[in-house]
């Protein structure tokens, strides 16, 4: 939606248009019916939607004329052959050449309604008769401006437009609220927290299981480590092997807990209806959560060893074997 000029918003840094539509593209094998959408160039990058190859729209390319060019969702892209050279190619929507200019990496977009982005070009005729009102507006507020004063100011200017415009513009507001996901109910979401802490919870379980393990192994190694230090073993040698063996075994036991935590994933979320889940649900293995499990196993390996210097500091030259 573009706000007159005469009535110009001067809270907002951004605003960005969408607009749901549907496209049929002619593929290689048969035509295909398919949800689309059209929005402003700078939607894409406002929104953070990730590319996988190519760019996001120029600004010029939503002008009248230059809007020939299509966004592929990764799921289509995949749909159609995922081939790495399609950018610059042609294909054939509603009738009229476009050309792939981006694909967009795996993720939120692949699991709810548009497969295929094309610019939103605004006709004359649209901006002056009124009757256009199909359009989602997102936008980002200046800094330090709160929501209440963008209502505020969206209802004057609403009021003025029917004024302005009231064969129009009568009866017509505009709300401002934050962009969140409001899909899940709160009920839903407690009981998701709930699982994520008794997940977390079972995790620390689990490694102090086998930190305990590995202290009784150690443990079963005073005579080794009595020896070493009657041969003239440094505690600090002493606690750098103790310290390098745990590491051994954190490390690697927790890169394979990730990757068959991530092959289990890809089967639990393969087994979950599609609409069961809102388009925001991002179900897999992401930067934080490898982050978390990296600290979890090193955090173990350390363990071991701090109780194993505990076990080394009652020994000595002339400790117990």
């Amino acid at each position: 939606m573009k706000i007159p000029a005469h009535n110009p918003s001067t809270l907002f840094e951004q605003l960005e248009t969408s607009t749901p539509d549907n496209f049929n593209i002619a593929t290689q094998e048969t035509p295909e019916y398919l949800e689309g959408m059209e929005a402003t160039p700078g939607y894409n990058a406002m929104v953070g939607a990730p590319l996988l190859l190519g760019l996001n729209f120029l600004p010029e390319e939503g002008e009248p004329g230059k809007e020939h060019v299509v966004i592929l969702t990764n799921r289509l892209w995949q749909h159609l052959g995922s081939n790495a050279k399609i950018l610059g190619q042609t294909m054939h929507i509603n009738g009229e050449i476009y050309t792939v200019v981006g694909v967009l990496a795996p993720g939120t977009s692949d699991r709810w309604g548009p497969e295929s982005m094309v610019p939103l070009v605004f006709k004359p005729q649209q901006l002056s008769d009124h009757l256009s009102r199909y359009w989602v507006v997102t936008a980002t507020l200046k800094p330090r401006v709160p929501i209440q004063q963008a209502q505020a100011e969206m209802d004057a200017i609403t009021a003025q437009e029917a004024i302005d415009f009231p064969k129009t513009n009568q009866n017509w507001d505009a709300i401002v609220e934050p962009f969140k996901n409001d899909f899940l109910p709160r009920g839903t979401q407690r009981i998701l927290w709930l699982l994520l802490g008794a997940v977390g919870f079972l995790l620390l379980i689990a490694c102090l299981n086998v930190a305990n393990l590995l202290l009784a192994e150690t443990m079963t190694r005073q005579r080794e480590v009595a020896i070493r230090a009657a041969l003239g073993a440094k505690p600090s040698s002493i606690f750098a092997l103790f310290l390098t063996e745990s590491l051994i075994l954190a490390v690697p036991g927790g890169l394979l807990g990730t990757a068959l935590g991530s092959f289990i994933l890809r089967g639990l979320v393969a087994a979950i209806p599609p609409d069961s889940m809102p388009p925001e649900a991002d179900l897999r293995l992401n930067f934080p959560i490898l982050l978390i499990m990296l600290c979890a196993a090193t955090l173990a390996g350390v363990f071991v060893w701090l109780r194993s210097r505990l076990v080394c500091l009652t020994l000595g030259p002339g400790g117990s074997a």
